[in-house]
């Protein structure tokens, strides 16, 4: 985001609430997640990783992870397709 000391006040918000949206998707608090990365949007509505984990969220919620899962993504085989086919 910047160096120590050159952090606008909205840059520091911004990584407060993602830190703790953070927190809530690894605890599997997906209503805590949501409302933090809902209000990363509203600090900077370009923010692709709290768009990135709103979708995540969306679909955990309709397939909920195993009680032991450690917060990793696991992307299909067929999840980037480039010019030359599929990317694992």
């Amino acid at each position: 985001m910047g160096r120590v000391g050159d952090l606008a006040d909205k840059q520091i918000e911004l990584r407060s609430l993602y830190n703790d949206g953070l927190a809530a998707y690894r605890r599997q608090d997906w209503d805590a997640a949501q409302t933090h990365f809902e209000s990363c949007l509203q600090v900077f509505a370009g923010d692709g990783p709290s768009r990135l984990f709103l979708e995540r969220i969306t679909r955990l919620r309709n397939k909920q992870p195993s009680s032991d899962w450690d917060g990793i993504w696991h992307l299909p085989k067929t999840a980037f397709k480039g010019p030359f086919g599929a990317c694992v």
